[in-house]
């Protein structure tokens, strides 16, 4: 995390999959006054978080049907509260390997996350970036992803997770 946080500039953190939700379990801030901050432990909802995003697509496929059939509650409003477009999303993320979130969770917030993998080679957590949706570029987050995939690498290598044959980024 806290070479994650250097590489970009911005905050990173870890979250693993907690009961229904994702658990923050780390965090690193970056040394710029204007950051995101996130409280070590803060519940994750996989629905409205980039980190969430990630998780929801790389789950095995019952578990990802169990999250599409929950009530999806509004946090902002632009958090996915429909079937429809969390669908979307999670096929986004699938296609890419890795997830955006453009004001979901918390208003100025934009993350970006991908998975990390548990020894069954599905999603058993993410490492994500969080910065400010007004800094947001497209070299920011392709700079962004550019290190994110090497972390998650690590960090599901790490764990004794194994990495899934149907990310599409190189990790």
């Amino acid at each position: 995390l806290e070479r994650l946080a250097e590489q970009t500039g911005e905050t990173a953190h870890a979250s693993l999959i907690s009961g229904r939700d994702l658990a923050n379990i780390g965090v690193v801030e970056p040394t710029r006054a204007n950051r995101v901050h996130i409280e070590p432990g803060l519940v994750l909802p996989l629905h409205a978080t980039a980190s969430g995003l990630a998780v929801t697509a790389f789950l095995r496929p019952e578990q990802r049907e169990a999250v599409f059939a929950r009530k999806l509650a509004a946090i902002t409003g632009q958090t996915p509260t429909s079937r429809d477009r969390l669908v979307a999303l999670i096929e986004q993320a699938r296609a890419c390997g890795y997830s955006t979130a453009d004001q979901t969770f918390e208003d100025e917030v934009y993350g970006l996350a991908m998975p990390i993998f548990g020894p069954d080679g599905f999603a058993c957590g993410a490492l994500a970036v969080a910065t400010p949706a007004s800094r947001v570029t497209e070299a920011l987050e392709a700079q962004i992803v550019a290190a994110l995939a090497p972390a998650a690498r690590e960090a599901t290598l790490g764990l004794g997770g194994r990495l899934s044959p149907d990310h599409r980024i190189t990790l």
